[in-house]
């Protein structure tokens, strides 16, 4: 039955547990290591040290680790001593190296531990290193971000001053994205986000005089409805190859076009009627769809946690730059006069805005 040495045992001479033996006339049993053989003796080293042991007259047996019975005293060798030297320096070089290969499957990162057979020298893994990844190369992904900002900007003139108003939105987004790996760390994505932003305000004054029956009535009712779309491209680098059971860490870079769709309406609940000959005109609407509608690149980084071949959970953060463009344009008129005057305010401006975003792949 085959003897093996366990590598994850305290370190130890490999041949000090599985000794070679030489046994006397007496069946006295001399364990120890085997250094050199010559026509009529042999030098070993034992526990008490170094010796030499002439072959005659008492020995009568020498057992070899890995080659069996090499001499008997009535037959003698049954090979030639330098070939049994020669054999023992590959075996000591076999040694030397099981020893060092012992001593890095402690650190061994995947665990590995081997088990040695003395009699040939080779090794088994007990405990094999993971499978290559066999993760698909295709997959699709849901994504939520719980924040983004867009912006609702409204722009008062009279023609020749004019002051802006900023009104940041901050609404959740979804998206979903397919992405191609390219190599085992390397990956194509193309993903598409949506978000809605709403608000809706109904306001009402009534007010009576004191000192007569005059009273006064005021209200309106607004809404504002934003819809954002975005689509992007980007590659993603994954840190280490994609492993069942285990965390990807990644980058990400990418560039892309967002695009808004704006509606504002707003409605005087006691219209009363004006006989101002003055009318305003303005592009609101289509200025507010082009402050959301910017080009952006964006860089981040994340982590992907793999439960299977075929899904993952992962968490990333990007910072976003937008390239921010539009015009107002705003008419005054004078209906009984004819008068015109049109003003044009142009925006052009970058932002950075960072978001956090979690998500689901699932691969094919």
């Amino acid at each position: 039955m085959k003897r093996f040495l366990y590598l994850t045992l305290i370190p130890i001479g490999l041949f000090a547990q599985i000794p070679d033996t030489v046994i006397s006339n007496t069946t006295y049993k001399l364990p120890c290591i085997i250094s050199r053989f010559e026509d009529t003796r042999v030098l070993v080293d034992e526990k008490n040290g170094f010796m030499i042991v002439n072959l005659a007259p008492n020995i009568t047996q020498i057992w070899l680790t890995g080659k069996g019975i090499v001499y008997t005293k009535s037959d003698g060798y049954v090979a030639r001593p330098r070939d049994l030297n020669q054999f023992l320096k590959e075996r000591e070089k076999r040694a030397k190296k099981e020893r060092s290969h012992k001593q890095k499957s402690i650190f061994d990162r995947w665990n590995r531990t081997v088990k040695i057979d003395p009699d040939s020298g080779k090794t088994e893994e007990i405990i094999p290193r993971p499978a290559k990844s066999q993760i698909p190369h295709a997959s699709i992904g849901i994504q939520v971000s719980p924040l983004n900002f867009y912006t609702i900007t409204s722009i008062y003139t009279d023609g020749e001053d004019w002051e802006e108003d900023l009104m940041y939105h901050g609404d959740a987004s979804v998206g979903s994205d397919f992405s191609w790996r390219i190599t085992k760390q390397l990956s194509i994505i193309g993903e598409i986000w949506h978000a809605q932003a709403k608000d809706y305000q109904r306001y009402k004054r009534f007010y009576q005089y004191s000192s007569s029956d005059d009273e006064s009535r005021t209200g309106y009712k607004r809404t504002i409805d934003l819809s954002i779309w975005r689509v992007a491209g980007s590659l993603k680098w994954s840190l280490f190859a994609p492993r069942p059971k285990r965390v990807s860490p990644f980058l990400l870079a990418g560039l892309g076009k967002q695009f808004a769709s704006y509606d504002y309406k707003y409605e005087d609940l006691y219209e009363e009627s004006s006989s101002s000959s003055y009318t305003t005109k303005t592009n609101d609407d289509e200025f507010t769809e082009d402050m959301n509608s910017p080009f952006f690149w964006y860089a981040g980084y994340g982590a992907e946690y793999f439960f299977s071949d075929v899904f993952s959970v992962f968490t990333q953060v990007r910072y976003t730059h937008h390239r921010i463009q539009a015009t107002h344009r705003y008419e005054l008129k004078n209906t009984t006069t004819g008068y015109l005057r049109t003003t044009e305010t142009k925006i052009d401006r970058s932002e950075t805005r960072q978001n956090i975003a979690l998500g689901l792949n699932f691969y094919f």
